[in-house]
């Protein structure tokens, strides 16, 4: 069978090496630099526990065996390793929630809207009374477009409508294309030996903190990370086809789908990488993305994609950030060296074929040259996942170190939900520090008017 894009193709490999790992669970003082008390583990509880556990300490002693990361870039990663007594100080505790829902889209959508509402930003979105519609906004032309891609998004927009006591036209205003709003942070991505790893970087006040299980008739089921109820930022459906979006330029955008809504459509209706590639092709873009995919036979991709325009980037191990490779859309790239320096760092890991414990260590770790510290900037690291296509599974921690506290992170068999075993746990928690300067939470909106790019470095 012929291959147009090229998926067979070898990519040339590279010499991984990593710095030393940190000590996870040492000391008598909490992450936050105070002394064990309430509401924080003790000693005990930072320990590594469980078989995975183990299994993710025995990936950390092999990463530690390798030569340093100094060597390889000739110190410049060393400003990617803050003091670890400041990062310490600078923890603050981070919730996600996590959301499950199986029936009709109409059904998960009243699911969405009943949770949705009872929370802090769901009160805060009912409370407006006062809705302004743009002159542009047109519901018909709307529909047309869900008509066309996802009739299912239609009805599960109309459920949410319904659930929140609101018309379909804010519906649809707030939850259809033009409201998803795209996320504008750097995100990091690996697809390599059958593994598929990502840091998603964002500023802490602008992220949905929000995880969903959807099973919903029409569509195959998948876990993602959500933006806006509808939209998604990563995630892996039931055929192991795990897909990741990374922001390359934010302006100018043009008519065309959100980012967020095109990872959504192709986890609902795509099985394979060659699937992927095609509706990607297929689909209008509004925006500059690479979207990094990996399913489960082990294929790999990146679709690099501008309106108008498409170039797909193939291998036997591939590395994404926050700029284009191929030739024919380098040309479009914005001013962003902190994309180029982790990017030799993650082909570096891609080369070596990384377990999955190896790759959540690599990748999530505070000291970490992919781990952002910046979230005033708007390029903190919020979550890391880790899947295995072939097994249908999914490694998701919050924040930095999320396996060494005691809110480890979330080892999700997508096969197990599908047979009816719910996930144990409703949130999921991990801490966010390590940044450049100390976090207020909430971080205080900017007053005046906004002067210069609005993209995130």
């Amino acid at each position: 069978m012929a291959d147009p894009d090229g998926l067979g193709q070898r990519a040339n490999g590279l010499i991984h090496r990593t710095m030393s790992l940190p000590q996870l669970g040492a000391g008598v003082r909490s992450p936050v630099g105070r002394p064990y008390g309430r509401g924080w583990p003790g000693p005990r509880g930072l320990a590594l526990r469980s078989s995975r556990r183990a299994s993710i300490a025995s990936s950390a002693a092999a990463l530690n065996q390798l030569p340093a990361w100094a060597s390889m870039t000739s110190g410049s990663c060393s400003r990617w390793q803050p003091d670890e007594l400041f990062m310490r100080d600078a923890m603050k505790p981070f919730r996600v929630s996590v959301v499950q829902c199986r029936g009709t889209p109409y059904e998960v959508g009243r699911a969405q809207a009943r949770l949705f509402a009872a929370t802090p930003k769901g009160r805060a979105f009912l409370s407006r009374t006062t809705i302004r519609f743009p002159w542009w906004f047109n519901i018909q032309t709307e529909q047309r477009t869900f008509a066309k891609f996802s009739p299912a998004l239609w009805e599960e927009i109309g459920g949410l409508a319904d659930g929140l006591g609101i018309a379909m036209e804010r519906a649809v205003l707030c939850f259809g294309n033009n409201g998803l709003r795209p996320p504008l942070g750097g995100c990091s991505a690996i697809m390599s030996n059958g593994v598929y790893g990502r840091n998603y970087d964002f500023k802490p006040r602008h992220y949905a903190a929000r995880f969903v299980v959807v099973q919903a008739s029409g569509s195959y089921a998948s876990i993602g990370s959500s933006e806006l109820l509808t939209g998604r930022l990563d995630g892996m459906n039931e055929h192991g086809l795990t897909i990741g979006l990374h922001l390359v330029r934010s302006s100018p955008r043009y008519p065309g789908l959100s980012c967020v809504l095109m990872v959504r459509l192709v986890l609902d209706q795509c099985a394979t990488t060659a699937e992927a590639v095609a509706m990607l092709r297929s689909l209008p873009h509004a925006m500059q993305y690479n979207y990094s995919l990996l399913d489960a036979n082990g294929v790999a991709a990146v679709v690099e994609a501008v309106p108008g325009s498409v170039a797909v980037r193939t291998g036997d191990w591939l590395a994404c950030t926050n700029h284009f490779q191929s030739s024919l859309l380098r040309p479009l790239n914005r001013r962003a060296a902190h994309s180029q320096q982790r990017l030799s760092p993650l082909e570096a890991w891609a080369a070596r074929h990384l377990s999955a414990e190896a790759m959540f260590t690599a990748l999530n770790r505070s000291t970490s040259p992919a781990f952002h510290h910046g979230y005033l900037k708007g390029a903190g690291t919020l979550h890391t996942i880790v899947a295995e296509p072939s097994k249908k599974r999914l490694l998701i921690g919050i924040g930095g170190d999320a396996a060494a506290l005691e809110e480890d992170m979330l080892d999700v068999s997508l096969d197990r939900w599908l047979q009816g075993e719910d996930l144990p746990v409703a949130h999921l928690e991990g801490q966010l520090g390590g940044m450049s300067r100390p976090f207020e939470w909430p971080v205080p909106r900017k007053r005046g008017k906004s002067h210069g790019a609005r993209d995130a470095t």
